[in-house]
């Protein structure tokens, strides 16, 4: 994988978000902008080709995979 991950925690005009960019800084983009409340850690499983990340806001743990077009799922309810 080639990317950096991040949250972005927005703020007056600008959307809570979590995006992505290749390390070359080219392709920028927002891979999660619903759902989220007060995302606060994330990870990329290289193994299984997906991201995680934990909302404390809404309590749960998330995943999206970039095989299977996006789908993303809850993987645990705090």
């Amino acid at each position: 994988n080639s990317f950096v991950y991040w949250i972005d925690l927005g703020g007056g005009q600008v959307p809570l978000k979590i995006g992505r960019v290749r390390f070359d800084g080219q392709h920028a983009e927002n891979i999660i902008t619903e759902n989220l409340l007060q995302p606060n850690y994330i990870v990329y499983n290289l193994d299984l080709h997906c991201v995680f990340w934990s909302d404390i806001g809404i309590q749960k743990v998330n995943r999206v995979f970039f095989l299977i077009g996006r789908k993303t799922f809850i993987v645990l309810i705090l």
